[in-house]
Parts: structure tokens; sequence; C-alpha cells
């Protein structure tokens, strides 16, 4: 898991170009659901969240 800056949502790098790749949402304890923006590498560019 990586806790500060963005990294490939597939493995992790941090170096390079990254790109946006859509969103994840997760829920809450309080309810509701908290939506993250998620980038790739230009290895992963082409996948998508799903």
């Amino acid at each position: 898991m990586r806790l500060h800056g963005e990294a490939c949502w597939w493995c992790g790098a941090a170096l390079g170009d990254l790109h946006a790749a859509g969103t994840v949402t997760t829920p809450l304890q309080e309810g509701g659901f908290r939506q993250w923006f998620i980038v790739a590498c230009d290895a992963h560019r082409d996948r998508r969240a799903t």
C-alpha cells in the first residue's frame, strides 16, 4: 500500500509518467462512500478500473 503520492494501481510503479486510470470507491464506517482517483504507469496505461 502506498500512503503518500501517486503510484500505478496495478504494479505500484511511482517513477516515470503516470496517467489517469479512473476511480475506485470504498465504503466509509460512518456511512456513505469515498471515491479515490487512480493512475497507471506507461505499461498499464490501457487498463481501466472496473
